[in-house]
């Protein structure tokens, strides 16, 4: 195992084995106390082992993060450095392969510093940006309620729930006790109605999507009990255990997504300015390009190639081609919600979506797609709030409904 390699290649050769020096020098006692390895000059310190356990991954960190775990990976990092020092007498440094191996690698760097401190900084946003876009765009960094609840259903007789609505809060039965003998919901019956957490018009447990009962659970208080209510399985009544209100995200809290979003939003934009001012002082030709602006496709070829490629990214290619080349057909408002679709539900990359959902209702108001990229910018990606734990189902007497019913 390459761990040494693998932590240079991740973190840069120069952070992670900087100290790893193969200068001579002899250690004091104090500097071997601080030492979990030595040969011959090569010496690798306790907190060089840390880093290199900081950056494995987390199946690593298990086996290596412990007394022996870290005797055996000082081990293997001894074995890997006569590796290294047997092949310097070998003068493998000089073989071809090392040689090419090491420009990749220094090319890479080298692209990645360029970019890191020349290009991104370019699409940073401002402190008074980033909250213009946090105070105009709060909807999205606000965190849906939630609820539980518990049902009882009746295929075809509310007469009998009411029933065993009097019966609950006369302290007779608890909700519990009589979903489990009488709820006509095979699904749920065993749990007590147990309909888990959801949100306002989302899915609930054993019953999928029904408005009619969500919308009623989010207007009862805790430990009420509703009257029946009718929908597309029959009739229910329900009991609301636990409410929990929405809740805004602080802007620290969000201030890295923000600047994610900006720098989605800006960065092909900025790479193209960036190809455009670098080609001037560059022969610089990409011939693949000059064939394609031979090939051309009317919006119609473009669509159904898209329509028929199974191809993530061929599909955006071919949608974004319609837009840029056809802004004005009547392809052209479909493809830019396309590319918002297949950012979203594809390739789960919601800033770029969202990119392309704003740029159909500002370029395309009122094209038939409107209201769909609306309903898009408004639901997708949407964080709601996250438990610990999914608390298990309730028993009989258990639920906070039940105690305030007897």
């Amino acid at each position: 195992m390459k761990l040494r390699l693998i932590v240079a290649i991740l973190i840069g050769s120069s952070l992670a084995l900087a100290s790893c020096s193969s200068e001579e020098k002899v250690a004091s006692d104090a500097e071997q106390e601080e030492l979990v390895a030595k040969v011959n000059d090569w010496t690798f310190s306790r907190e060089e082992l840390q880093e290199v356990i900081d950056n494995l991954s987390e199946a690593d960190k298990l086996k290596y993060d412990t007394p022996g775990g870290r005797a055996e990976l000082t081990g293997e990092l001894i074995l890997e450095e006569m590796y290294y020092q047997e092949g310097l007498k070998l003068d493998m440094q000089d073989d071809q392969e090392v040689r090419d191996a090491i420009k990749r690698f220094e090319r890479s760097l080298v692209v990645d510093r360029f970019y890191t401190n020349k290009i991104k900084p370019l699409a940073t946003p401002s402190d008074d940006e980033m909250q213009d876009y946090y105070e105009d765009h709060i909807e999205r960094f606000t965190r849906q309620p939630i609820a539980r609840a518990m049902h009882i259903l009746s295929k075809d007789n509310p007469d009998k729930l009411r029933a065993y609505k009097q019966m609950i809060e006369s302290g007779e039965e608890t909700f519990t006790t009589i979903a489990r003998k009488y709820s006509e919901d095979e699904f749920t019956r065993a749990e007590g109605g147990d309909l888990g957490y959801f949100n306002p018009g989302g899915y609930m447990r054993g019953i999928g999507y029904a408005d009619e009962i969500s919308n009623a659970a989010f207007e009862m208080q805790v430990g009420d009990v509703s009257e029946p209510i009718r929908w597309r399985k029959g009739w229910s009544i329900i009991v609301l255990n636990e409410l929990r209100p929405s809740v805004v995200r602080p802007f620290e809290e969000v201030r890295e997504d923000i600047e994610n979003i900006f720098w989605v939003t800006r960065k092909d934009e900025i790479k193209q300015t960036a190809y455009e001012e670098l080609a001037k002082n560059y022969q610089a030709v990409n011939f693949l390009a000059d064939e394609l602006k031979l090939t051309t496709r009317t919006p119609e070829e473009l669509w159904n190639l898209a329509q028929n490629s199974s191809d993530s990214w061929e599909r955006l290619r071919h949608y974004e081609e319609i837009v840029d080349r056809y802004p004005q057909s009547e392809h052209a408002a479909k493809a830019m919600f396309m590319v918002g679709f297949v950012h979203a539900e594809e390739l789960k990359d919601f800033p770029a979506a969202d990119r392309a959902f704003t740029r159909v209702l500002n370029e395309y108001p009122d094209s038939e797609v409107a209201e769909s990229a609306k309903y898009m910018l408004e639901t997708m990606n949407r964080p709601s709030p996250q438990f610990e734990e999914e608390p298990a189902a309730p028993d009989e007497g258990e639920t906070g409904a039940e105690e305030s019913k007897g």
